[in-house]
């Protein structure tokens, strides 16, 4: 199905939809275009389909149809599906910070890199993060951010043994972001920019030491298959940014636009709410431990992460990591931060 809006509804659903608060007034369905997450992250299977197959058909009485694809089946590269949504050839599109401008340093923080060491902390640094990039989004690029979220922390997988974070010193290590790879780098090891499909090979092959990725995505991925430990610190988590165009809003009717918020909304508390489950269920998985319902079980050693792992982290996310953000980013952004964000992640006001 191209990519395309289809603005009409079928008068049969009229009083039906009357009921449920949303008014039709057109003569056939409005049908969704919809690019969600990647196959294997849990946030496509678990969440996204229900939520358009079921949830906003059954909201809109039948009057909302939605047409979701997985990121991997769309065929477009970051920038062209970025490109898509922009332009409304595309009505929805759920973006991760990688497939965000790179050239906007607020996205960089997108993935909470350092930023938040638990689910409930990624939770607040996370609510916090929307109220300032929902603004950069409408007003530099002209998309409104209806939902924000994340399933999984972003762990460490290693394929010889290590015991603190420390022990990366040296070691080629997958990063996915430039934040990520500041960090790493602080830290001593050689960050190296690569795609998650290309990970295993690259473990395999002795090309990586280490990777970072989601603890879930991770084992779909198969990466315990050829890694020995994981380092489950959460080292990042990877927020979708759920998007339609301003172009593409301004189309739509008024009932509509107020069911896509409320359900957004909902949405929006489902993924958070999975976060804690999805977390320890990919953790579960690798190690090869119950419960571990839909991921494959492997043997992988767990180290979890102590004290001295915790203050290298904030050391050099204090030192290194944000004033560097803070210096890519400028005056502008260093006042916000310490006033919308950098309270609650306890760190050093930037200068």
């Amino acid at each position: 199905m191209p990519f395309q809006t289809i603005l009409a509804r079928p008068l049969g659903l009229l009083m039906s939809a009357l009921c449920c608060g949303l008014i039709a007034t057109r003569s056939e369905a409005q049908t969704l275009s919809f690019i969600g997450s990647a196959t294997e992250s849990p946030a496509y299977e678990a969440l996204e389909v229900p939520f358009a197959s079921r949830v906003l058909t059954e909201k809109s009485a039948g009057a909302l149809r939605v047409d979701l694809r997985p990121a991997s089946a769309a065929e477009l590269g970051s920038r062209d599906l970025f490109d898509r949504v922009v332009s409304g050839k595309l009505t929805l599109a759920a973006l991760t910070a990688g497939q965000l401008p790179s050239n906007e340093p607020w996205f960089e923080l997108g993935e909470l890199t350092g930023l938040a060491g638990d689910t409930s902390s990624a939770r607040a640094v996370g609510l916090l993060y929307r109220d300032r990039v929902q603004i950069v989004l409408k007003d530099k690029f002209g998309l409104r951010l209806l939902g924000l979220g994340a399933v999984q922390a972003q762990a460490l997988y290693c394929r010889s043994p290590m015991s603190r974070l420390g022990d990366l010193k040296g070691r080629k290590v997958r990063v996915s972001s430039a934040m990520q790879a500041s960090l790493l780098e602080a830290i001593g090891a050689q960050a190296v920019r690569l795609s998650s499909l290309d990970v295993r090979a690259a473990l395999q092959n002795k090309a990586l030491d280490c990777a970072i990725g989601g603890t879930t995505s991770g084992n779909q991925l198969r990466w315990h298959e050829v890694s020995s430990h994981l380092f489950s610190l959460p080292l990042g988590w990877n927020l979708n940014h759920y998007v339609t165009s301003e172009k593409t809003w301004a189309a739509l009717d008024n009932a509509t636009k107020q069911l896509l918020l409320a359900e957004f909304r909902n949405f929006e508390t489902r993924l958070w709410d999975s976060s804690l489950i999805y977390t320890r269920e990919g953790i579960n998985c690798n190690a090869g431990v119950e419960p571990c319902r839909s991921g494959q079980r492997g043997k992988m050693n767990v180290v979890i992460g102590g004290d001295i792992d915790r203050a290298l982290l904030a050391k050099t996310m204090n030192e290194v990591v944000l004033p560097a953000w803070g210096a890519r980013c400028g005056a502008a952004c260093v006042t916000a931060f310490n006033a919308e964000l950098g309270k609650r992640v306890a760190v050093k006001p930037l200068k």
